[in-house]
């Protein structure tokens, strides 16, 4: 586990620019990708969200999809990936900037264009457990209370995509597996669109917790530092009020 802790925390960035550049040969013997079916099916025909997070080696996703073959579009507030050299594929991938906390004009321009793309049936990156955002949904995560920003359901639910989830892991030796899970079809669920947003929020927020308590050294320490410092759920509060009680 602090081998894993070490690579996600401290090597990512070296990684992400080393697989960029390798030979084939060596990109093939530390890159992995499982379930691309579950992205072919919809790839072109069908807008995708690519619903990241801040876990494991989350940055790489993109830039390997891209080296793959696939094209996308990311949304981060910064650039992250300025710093990658220019080669035949990077074409494929495009960062949507959508800047400072204070810059909100910026982050609307970003989201428009995303919306636009998604209408185009593209596929587009979006970090969902990001604190950024004019909304959100409250949820129980691993007894705490959290607020997962709704953009990426919201963009789904308004431009009809689908959201696909998408993890990163990295192991002790470097090997990184890119993962697709199961879709999130908007289109397939009752109720109001509003419900909708809720809905999809909140499954991600339970396959995030699956994932953190399945694999924390996975888990980036600052969202460990995030996370502690969240107030206790409802429910664990009644909990611990109860035992108390008793």
């Amino acid at each position: 586990m602090r081998q894993v802790f070490v690579q996600v925390n401290f090597l990512s960035n070296w990684r992400l620019h080393a697989l960029s550049v390798a030979p084939q040969a060596v990109f093939d013997r530390y890159v992995t990708f499982k379930n691309l079916h579950l992205l072919n099916a919809y790839f072109g025909s069908r807008g995708i969200v690519l619903c990241n997070s801040h876990y494991g080696g989350g940055k790489l996703a993109g830039v390997l999809l891209a080296r793959k073959g696939y094209s996308l579009l990311t949304l981060d507030r910064v650039n992250s990936y300025g710093f990658l050299p220019k080669v035949g594929w990077s074409e494929r991938l495009e960062c949507l900037v959508m800047g400072q906390r204070e810059e909100q004009q910026f982050l609307l321009k970003a989201l428009f264009k995303c919306q636009k793309a998604l209408r185009k049936n593209r596929m587009v990156q979006i970090v969902a457990d990001g604190y950024r955002g004019n909304s959100s949904v409250m949820v129980n995560f691993l007894g705490k209370q959290r607020a997962i920003r709704s953009s990426f359901a919201e963009l789904a639910v308004g431009a009809g995509a689908v959201v696909i989830p998408v993890q990163s892991r990295i192991n002790p030796h470097g090997h990184v597996e890119v993962e697709l899970f199961p879709p999130m079809d908007p289109q397939a669920m009752n109720g109001s669109d509003a419900e909708k947003v809720t809905q999809l929020c909140q499954t991600y927020a339970a396959w995030l917790a699956d994932a953190w308590q399945a694999e924390p050294a996975n888990v980036f320490k600052n969202d460990i530092e995030l996370f502690l410092r969240l107030p206790a759920a409802r429910e664990q509060l009644l909990e611990t009020s109860q035992h108390v009680q008793s």
